[in-house]
């Protein structure tokens, strides 16, 4: 497991905690977003970010406002092909709608997350 650790804009202390698996052999790769789904959404403590590569590649997950602005941009490590799931500590995010983006190789999806308190 990785831990890192991102701060908001109100200097409250997020967690993110995701899995990897290391590997070689990157080429082209897809971020299947029709099956890319974020759950529960909404969310209070904790969403589950679930997706498909076709291809082992490493993988980014940014986390926006809906103004724009980045909050985070988390490297979670090499993936192999095939489903994957991250867990996104959302307990100290602010209360509102927020853009999650999976980033893989030269491809991306992105879906919206509601955060509750």
């Amino acid at each position: 497991n990785a831990v890192v650790w991102i701060q908001n804009s109100n200097n409250k202390v997020v967690q993110q905690v995701a899995k990897g698996h290391a590997s070689t052999g990157i080429k082209e790769i897809t971020v299947h977003t029709s099956n890319m789904t974020i759950y529960p959404n909404p969310a209070n403590a904790a969403a589950n970010i679930s997706f498909v590569l076709d291809q082992t590649t490493d993988v980014h997950l940014q986390v926006a406002e809906m103004s724009g602005r980045l909050i985070a941009n988390i490297n979670e490590g090499n993936f192999h092909a095939g489903h994957q799931q991250l867990t996104l500590n959302t307990a100290q995010f602010a209360a509102g709608i927020y853009n999650v983006t999976v980033v893989a190789g030269n491809s991306s999806a992105t879906q919206r997350l509601s955060v509750i308190k």
